[in-house]
C-alpha cells in the first residue's frame, strides 16, 4: 500500500518514564527504515508552544488524566493528520515502557506495515481496538466483558453528548489508534477534541465515583461514544500470553500476516440516536 505512515507519540512531561522510551522507539525505526514509518515524537515542551496549549493551559497542566481528559491525544493526532496527504496514515501509540518492552528488540522483517493499514481501511479509516475487561472470570471465550459506558463514563458526559442511550455499548482502548486521512477521520478527531474540553465531560471531583460505576475514564468515553453512535466496529485484540509476548496494545501486534484479525460491533443492539 503506497501511502506514507506516521507514528505519533506524546510524553506528558510530568516525570513519566514513557518519555525515556521515545528515543528508543526512534532509534529502532531509524535503524530499520525499510519498515516504512516516519516517527514523530511530540515532547511536552514542544506541545507547550502550541496555541491550543496556551489557550487551555489550566486544564492541560492538571496532572490527573480525569481532569485534563488527555485532550492532548486527539490534538497531536489531529495535528499530524492535518499535515498528511489524503489517504495517508497516522498511527498513535502510547509509549509506556510495558507496551514497548518486547517490541524494542524486534526484527521488523517479520512484520508488515500494510496489515494495519488494510485493517484501518476495513474499519472505515478509524481503527480502534476493543477493551476486553471484567473484574472476575469471563463466562466464555466470546464474552466481551464489561467495559461499557454505563460502567466507566460519568452521567453528565452521557447526557451532555446526548448519548445516554448508548451506555451499554463497548469502549475502545486508549493506547492505540490508526487513522487514514479522510473527511470522516478528520471530523471524528475534531469532535473528540471538542468534547474533551467540555467541563460537563470532566468530573467535578475525580475522587468521587458515581453510584454504580466501576471506574472512570474520559478519553475512552468520549472517543468511544462517538464511535458507538455509528456502530463502528472495534478490532478484537489478540490474546496476550504475558512477559515475552508482544503487547496487544503495541501496533506491531497488528502488522502480522500469520494472524487472523476479527472485528466486533461497538453497538451490537444497533441503537440509533
Amino acid at each position: 500500500m503506497n501511502k506514507r505512515t506516521a507514528l505519533i507519540t506524546i510524553s506528558d512531561g510530568k516525570g513519566n518514564p514513557a518519555a525515556l522510551v521515545q528515543d528508543r522507539i526512534t532509534e529502532m525505526f531509524t535503524r530499520q527504515p525499510a519498515f516504512g514509518v516516519d516517527v514523530n515524537h511530540v515532547t511536552w515542551a514542544a506541545f507547550q508552544k502550541t496555541a491550543f496549549y496556551k489557550k487551555h493551559k489550566t486544564q492541560l497542566d492538571n496532572p490527573n488524566p480525569l481532569m485534563n481528559g488527555r485532550a492532548y491525544v486527539p490534538y497531536v493526532i489531529g495535528a499530524a493528520l492535518a499535515k498528511a496527504a489524503a489517504g495517508d496514515f497516522v498511527i498513535y501509540s502510547d509509549s509506556s515502557p510495558e507496551i514497548w518492552e518486547v517490541a524494542l528488540g524486534a526484527d521488523l522483517t517479520g512484520f508488515d506495515l500494510d496489515v494495519i493499514k488494510e485493517l484501518c481501511v476495513k474499519a472505515d479509516d478509524i481503527l480502534a481496538v476493543q477493551v476486553r475487561w471484567t473484574p472476575g472470570a469471563f463466562s466464555s471465550a466470546d464474552d466481551p466483558g464489561v467495559a461499557t459506558f454505563k460502567n466507566f463514563t460519568i452521567n453528565s458526559c452521557l447526557d451532555k453528548m446526548g448519548l445516554r442511550a448508548l451506555e451499554n455499548c463497548y469502549m475502545p482502548a486508549r493506547l492505540l489508534w490508526c487513522f487514514r486521512k479522510s473527511r470522516k477521520s478528520t471530523a471524528f478527531l475534531s469532535a473528540w477534541l471538542k468534547w474533551s474540553m467540555d467541563p460537563d465531560c470532566l468530573p467535578k471531583d475525580p475522587n468521587v465515583l458515581e453510584q454504580g460505576k466501576l471506574g472512570l475514564v474520559i478519553d475512552q468515553s468520549i472517543s468511544g461514544l462517538l464511535l458507538a453512535k455509528s456502530n463502528h466496529r472495534l478490532l478484537v485484540a489478540p490474546a496476550y500470553m504475558g512477559p515475552g509476548d508482544l503487547h496487544p496494545m503495541n501496533f506491531l501486534s497488528y502488522c502480522r500476516r500469520d494472524l487472523s484479525y476479527v472485528f466486533m460491533e461497538s453497538n451490537p443492539e444497533h441503537i440509533t440516536v
